[in-house]
């Protein structure tokens, strides 16, 4: 089964762990996800959640936080990335913390949760109906899936302009695409698939925009979705400075595209999330 852990770890995980940051915006995902876990679980507010794709933890920590009663499952297929969402985690007695792939959650007996939540992560898993469909298995009858993806990251439009500096040429879509799964109807087909029922979907969409602090920070996340490619690049071209190619584009796009604040900063307007609410029959 093919696996993206390298994409989420070193380097990579503390720009994910910037940016990540951003979706804790009152218009952001987070609060969107806790929000229909607690409509869910109803006034007692207790159960079983399983957050997948967590990154540095959430929405799986302010969920245990938020909710006492509620067991929380947090989980990455990065070890970084559940390094990480222990440390955010830390003293809390109704949250544990465990490396899974979102593709297989083998560890975990069939009707197992109440809720499963992700944010932003079906959308990087090679096999997503093979992710969709074990989500489906380890919810208990009448479980629920609340799920974000994103309808538009702006932020690979900059990613396309450096690798096509780079290139000389239009550039193929990147191995990591934050948009896989913006095509209308594709998540809700992926669901039907995985044994969810149709009747039960709820779509909402919201945007927000990403502050990306000062230039330098501003680049390299820009650049995240193909930074490793840009990596890999750069080691074996000896004729010409892949990064600094990169690096000039993305400060070009944020001129052009009047992203630079007066004091320096960059911001990111307009990315578009869709959130659905899924059940599995009774």
């Amino acid at each position: 089964m093919t696996s993206i852990t390298p994409q989420f770890g070193g380097e990579t995980a503390v720009m994910y762990q910037k940016l990540f940051e951003q979706h804790a915006q009152p218009g952001g995902p987070w609060k969107a996800i806790r929000d229909v876990v607690e409509r869910v679980l109803g006034p007692k507010l207790e159960g079983e959640v399983l957050d997948i794709a967590s990154g540095p933890g959430e929405p799986a920590v302010s969920t245990a936080r938020l909710f006492p009663k509620v067991n929380v499952t947090c989980t990455d297929i990065a070890q970084d990335m559940v390094d990480k969402a222990r440390v955010r985690g830390n003293g809390l007695q109704n949250i544990r913390f465990e490396l899974v792939d979102a593709q297989d959650l083998s560890m975990f007996a069939d009707n197992s949760f109440d809720v499963v939540t992700c944010c932003y992560g079906f959308m990087f898993c090679p096999d997503k109906q093979r992710a969709f469909t074990e989500v489906g298995r380890v919810l208990k009858p009448g479980g629920t899936l609340v799920t974000t993806y994103w309808r538009n990251v702006v932020i690979m439009k900059v990613s396309r302009a450096a690798m096509e500096a780079v290139l000389g040429a239009p550039p193929p879509t990147p191995d990591l695409n934050p948009n896989s799964l913006s095509e209308p109807g594709l998540v809700e087909n992926y669901l039907t698939e995985a044994g969810f029922d149709a009747a039960t979907y709820e779509l909402s969409e919201s945007e927000y925009p990403m502050a990306l602090e000062e230039q330098q920070f501003a680049r390299k996340a820009a650049l995240l979705p193909v930074w490793q490619k840009l990596l890999e690049m750069d080691a074996q071209d000896k004729d010409k400075d892949v990064l600094e190619l990169a690096m000039s584009a993305a400060d070009k796009f944020f001129v052009e595209h009047g992203w630079i604040n007066p004091d320096g900063s960059v911001t990111c307007p307009g990315n578009r999330f869709a959130m659905i609410v899924a059940r599995v029959p009774n």
